[in-house]
């Protein structure tokens, strides 16, 4: 079997990543990991965060798992998607709108789930879109909840909008 050498590498990256949830990756580690130069960990590094499997932190230095991996993650682990459908399901007859389910990631609303009406006229939330928190129903919801522990980030930044 002959395998695609830059896929092959690219999903170790996302393997190694996998393995350490929590953890963020440099540049330098990619390349003695898959034992290639910094240049080329980079530019698969660059290709991931393009798709949003891994995200650039603000350090500018480091990686970690992006939005497409960490839902996929946050949802085996706790199966919010399932339970959350009846009571978006029950929103969604109740109001006549689509519904959805979204989680708090990486300042934005990314929608893990939604259900819609029967009815002709249809808003998609399109599951694994991140959205503006400000800017969907469901952002402001997650936005209304957070309280207290609003990440400092995510202050300064309304604060200033």
């Amino acid at each position: 079997m002959s395998e695609i050498q830059s896929l092959a590498r690219g999903l170790k990256i996302l393997d190694v990543l996998n393995s350490r949830v929590d953890e963020e990756i440099t540049v330098g580690e990619v390349a003695k990991i898959l034992d290639v130069n910094k240049s080329s960990a980079s530019r698969l590094l660059k290709t991931l965060a393009a798709y949003d499997y891994v995200k650039k932190n603000s350090d500018s230095r480091s990686y970690s798992l992006g939005n497409k991996m960490q839902v996929s993650i946050d949802l085996a682990r706790d199966n919010l998607r399932e339970r959350a459908r009846p009571f978006i399901y029950q929103l969604m007859q109740l109001s006549g709108e689509c519904s959805h389910t979204a989680i708090y990631a990486n300042r934005q609303a990314l929608i893990i789930d939604d259900v819609e009406p029967e009815s002709s006229l249809k808003v998609s939330g399109r599951v694994g879109r991140s959205e503006e928190l400000h800017s969907t129903a469901v952002g402001k919801c997650l936005l209304a909840f957070m309280g207290i522990d609003c990440p400092n980030d995510l202050s300064a930044k309304t604060d200033k909008q």
